[in-house]
């Protein structure tokens, strides 16, 4: 809660982004490793597809489109390169603090992820993006307040919370059909200013395959998260079978 009361403070003075507007990055650099990147772009004339019980038609038409905005050195990527892990359609703000996705910890691939608006009727309830000069190594960053400083742990055979200077926070003023492309690496948070449930929106995430086809999952390296992990790994062998997951049969599919 002393974010919230403090956040202005702790976090800078807030800049409203809209799709239209350039934040200096051309394409996402989806690497495993470095600073957070986030592009924003609008894809409305998808919202029919998106509103229909079967997502598949509008998700695949924003992988198509969201492609030639991303990198992985100068790696060319198409649809047979990348595998979406999970989709969340949902309304509300579920996450209400500053992290990095706890999803990541579970693979060792390349990846991007996804947030697109589809419904709110309020100004406020969307998202923040944090930019930081802070480097990662995928996913799984939490942020508290302690003593009136922002302190990071980024997960690592022995994790520490340490200071985290935010360079510059932006909230995402978005219009129906506009969406946030970001790395893992990129620091967000929901809008916790609004219960937000005015707010419609689908998140996924996106694994590019390794060069030879390969996807590296390992969910079970430490105990936290256990429930978020087991559905993760179901739904990785019924997207990708068994040998990502079963050590007789290799790390790696």
């Amino acid at each position: 809660m002393s974010l919230y009361w403090q956040f202005d403070a702790l976090c800078g003075p807030v800049h409203p982004m809209t799709a239209f507007v350039n934040n200096g990055v051309d394409r996402v650099n989806c690497g495993r490793s470095g600073k957070g990147e986030f592009k924003v772009l609008s894809m409305a004339d998808l919202l029919p597809l998106l509103r229909e019980e079967n997502k598949q038609p509008g998700i695949r038409g924003i992988l198509e489109r969201v492609l030639p905005h991303v990198h992985v050195g100068n790696r060319p990527l198409s649809i047979d390169d990348i595998v979406v892990i999970d989709v969340i359609a949902a309304r509300g703000a579920y996450f209400p603090s500053i992290h990095t996705d706890i999803e990541w910890e579970m693979y060792s691939n390349a990846g991007f992820q996804v947030w697109m608006l589809l419904e709110n009727w309020k100004e406020k309830g969307n998202m923040f993006m944090f930019e930081s000069d802070e480097t990662y190594d995928g996913g799984g960053a939490s942020v508290k307040v302690r003593n009136n400083q922002l302190m990071i742990k980024k997960p690592s055979p022995s994790p520490e919370w340490k200071p985290l200077s935010i360079r510059k926070t932006l909230y995402l003023a978005f219009q129906c059909g506009d969406l946030v492309l970001f790395n893992q690496n990129m620091l967000h948070m929901s809008d916790f200013r609004s219960n937000a449930d005015s707010r419609l929106s689908i998140n996924f995430r996106v694994l590019i395959r390794k060069p030879c086809g390969g996807i590296n999952f390992s969910p079970f390296k430490s105990r936290d998260n256990m429930l978020l992990k087991m559905y993760h790994a179901i739904l990785f062998v019924m997207l990708c079978g068994l040998r990502g997951v079963c050590p007789l049969f290799g790390p790696s599919v």
